[in-house]
């Protein structure tokens, strides 16, 4: 059916989730709240009428006007990585620890239903008008340098392959934009090292605060 129930979840303890090598021990949990999406199939639609607790979501209200569930999961899970990664970093610099990024890479996880562009949903990007960019920031500074209706060339990688998309800017709230959203997918090695391991099931950005919280846990005597 093209509904989903959204229902509380619980609490997670985060630390469980953290393994840091010789990492300093300490009571208590950091917890984080979560909410269960559900497809909704006959009986569950049934059952949700009568649980005050349950919400019925028509599959539009969780996708943007061009995309699918799927476009949304991929966008989600990606998230999910970028957010752990961004809990290490900040949690290993705070303790003083050694933590490098050792690859960046930038994806295209949202376009713009009046974005005048041939990108894709998925699509890696390597280069805009010939520079090489490796963070959001980057990205920035080339796009505000350029105008409203300018077109840029793009260099992704799509479907393992290098191909060259092209976009025409727009200007909004002040800034020259493409209309897409970039999640960045960080590597990153420290010392000591650490894994964070989460579900399949599990995706989005919420979360982060909690994930530093534990990680600065394990690495600070106090």
């Amino acid at each position: 059916l093209p509904f989903y129930i959204n229902a509380p979840g619980g609490l997670m303890n985060v630390s469980d989730r953290v393994i840091i090598e010789d990492s300093y021990k300490s009571k208590g949990t950091l917890n984080m709240a979560y909410v269960t999406e559900m497809r909704a199939n006959i009986p569950a639609l049934i059952l949700s009428l009568f649980n005050k607790d349950w919400d019925i979501l028509k599959e539009e209200d969780l996708t943007y006007e061009n995309e699918t569930m799927e476009d949304v999961y991929y966008r989600e899970r990606l998230m999910l990585e970028e957010s752990i990664n961004n809990a290490i970093i900040v949690g290993f610099e705070k303790a003083g620890k050694k933590v490098e990024i050792t690859s960046s890479k930038l994806f295209v996880t949202y376009i713009d239903k009046n974005a005048l562009t041939d990108l894709k949903i998925g699509d890696e990007i390597l280069s805009i008008d010939d520079k090489e960019i490796s963070s959001t920031n980057e990205i920035n500074d080339i796009l505000s340098e350029k105008k409203a209706n300018e077109e840029i060339t793009l260099k992704v990688i799509r479907d393992k392959k290098e191909v060259t998309k092209k976009a025409k800017l727009k200007k909004e709230n002040k800034k020259t934009v493409i209309g897409i959203l970039i999640t960045e997918k960080k590597e990153v090695e420290t010392i000591p090292k650490v894994d964070i391991k989460f579900k399949k099931s599990e995706s989005g950005p919420s979360g982060g605060l909690m994930t530093s919280l534990a990680i600065y846990n394990y690495l600070t005597e106090e």
